[in-house]
């Protein structure tokens, strides 16, 4: 009999004192105010532009014993991103300015390319990027008592005690 009554109710006795031991044993109320939000999606359009091109470009001998000009072939691309659902222009203008190096007879020959050229527009798409924040709701403030564990003047939690120093 006292198994089946008593150890029961000591075995729930423990586990309810075992919670209300969770929440420290000092600390303060405060009244703070809480807002309401809610999830907010702004979209933004934009426009992609991919420029591409290959070229023939007349390089000039910059090293010693380089010998004479040299064709080179070099391939250049850009990219460019503008703001809302527009047009992208058919070329962009850019200026090369590189140096090649060819190893020939047993040395290493370096070439000045600079020339203007105009890349041709290769890609372009339309697309929207969506951000999604959270907004304030206007009038949902309200005023509340929240638990701050610990002491009122930045203190750690309290001892076992209740008190500061466990002296409560």
């Amino acid at each position: 009999m006292f198994n089946k009554l008593i150890l029961p109710a000591l075995v729930s006795a423990t586990i309810l004192s075992s919670a209300v031991e969770a929440r420290p044993l000092c600390g303060f109320w405060k009244t703070t105010t809480v807002y309401d939000y809610e999830q907010v999606e702004t979209e933004t359009d934009y426009t992609t532009c991919s420029y591409s091109g290959s070229y023939n470009i007349w390089g000039i001998p910059v090293s010693a014993n380089a010998g004479s000009h040299e064709w080179f072939w070099v391939t250049k691309s850009s990219y460019a991103q503008k703001s809302g659902h527009v047009s992208c222009d058919a070329s962009v203008p850019l200026h090369i300015n590189d140096y090649q190096t060819r190893y020939e007879n047993g040395e290493f020959h370096t070439y000045l390319l600079s020339q203007y050229v105009n890349l041709p527009l290769t890609s372009q798409q339309h697309k929207t990027d969506v951000q999604v924040t959270n907004v304030r709701i206007e009038g949902s403030g309200r005023e509340v008592q929240v638990w701050f564990p610990g002491t009122n003047d930045g203190e750690p939690e309290c001892g076992p005690g209740g008190g500061p120093g466990g002296e409560f």
